[in-house]
């Protein structure tokens, strides 16, 4: 009976040690099977991410503007408002008065700054604008490259967005505000009764005063119109009869497409048609990369500048335009 419960057990013992012999001598043949076992997540997430690369290399997803770019971008919408150019050439076709010689430089600069948002408990805002327009006479050697006229438009204005129906496009926004308008030349020698106007060196000064002013704009796909429209122009001893050229409204018409901008400004069209001295500028932009373009300008009519706002001129230009 001894014997045969020591075998039994000796059985068991072997038994034991053959299993465990069997599972070390597994161990050492695939070391890596355990790890495999705890890995397999980790293999199929880079399985993933590999498949991902290959995706966004066969089909690359759009890259999204750099702070830069968004950054240039508001800054020139700040710009769009009457215009931010340079015409290296800008040449008159009607006669020339004084020292001045047909061909010149014109500079403007124009943009606008939100002071105040949700003014009133609105959707509104008010603006602070300016808008700054030199004709430079830099070819005219012989008389020291003088800037001929300067003209000086600040403005403030309260901005209230719209979306309302009309004739298949909608009202945007309109505007009130309050713009002065002058060359910026003043003096007691500016305001004798007897001025006559233009008449070589003497007093140049020219001024439309302060002014309120309000716009409309009427948009429809690329197309957009803007009329703006003043109660009065006030009469001053520089420029007694200004109002009969400058009228109480102007209209611009702009249509945007791709690379191309056209724009049409008709002056003073609320006036004494019977003696019609108004104005009409005609531009032309295609844009060459994506904040510039090239620009041309045409304009004729009376006052061209401030100064000029009863002389009548024909005058064209090319240059370059900053636009968003």
């Amino acid at each position: 009976m001894f014997f045969r419960f020591i075998l039994k057990k000796s059985l068991v013992i072997l038994c034991f040690l053959c299993i465990l012999s069997s599972g070390l001598h597994s161990l050492k043949k695939y070391p890596n099977d355990t790890q495999s076992l705890g890995n397999l997540k980790q293999i199929k997430k880079d399985k993933e991410q590999e498949n991902e690369q290959t995706d966004n290399i066969k089909n690359p997803k759009p890259f999204k503007k750099s702070s830069f770019q968004d950054l240039t971008q508001d800054y020139l919408s700040l710009m769009d408002l009457n215009g931010f150019y340079i015409l290296p050439y800008y040449h008159s076709f009607s006669g020339v008065y004084g020292i001045n010689q047909p061909n010149e430089i014109k500079i403007q600069i124009s943009f606008k700054i939100p002071v105040f948002e949700r003014v009133f408990w609105t959707k509104g805002s008010i603006y602070f604008a300016y808008t700054q327009t030199m004709w430079f006479q830099m070819y005219n050697i012989r008389y020291s490259n003088p800037v001929r006229d300067t003209n000086y438009q600040p403005e403030f204005f309260y901005s209230y967005p719209l979306e309302w129906n009309l004739w298949g496009g909608k009202i945007t926004q309109v505007w009130a505000g309050v713009q002065h308008l002058s060359n910026g030349i003043g003096g007691e020698d500016c305001y004798r009764e007897s001025l006559k106007i233009p008449s070589g060196p003497k007093c140049r000064s020219r001024t439309a005063g302060n002014r309120f002013l309000a716009h409309i704009f009427w948009k429809k796909s690329g197309f957009v119109a803007d009329l703006s429209v003043w109660p009065y122009v006030p009469k001053r001893k520089d420029n007694p009869d200004l109002y009969q050229y400058m009228g109480y409204g102007n209209l611009k018409l702009s249509y945007r497409s791709k690379r191309h901008l056209g724009e049409v400004e008709i002056y003073s069209i609320f006036t004494n048609y019977a003696h019609y001295r108004g104005a009409i500028r005609l531009g032309y932009t295609f844009k060459v990369s994506k904040f510039l373009g090239i620009y041309a300008q045409y304009f004729y009519g009376y006052g061209d500048s401030l100064y000029e706002y009863n002389i009548r001129s024909n005058r064209f230009g090319i240059g370059v335009r900053m636009l968003p």
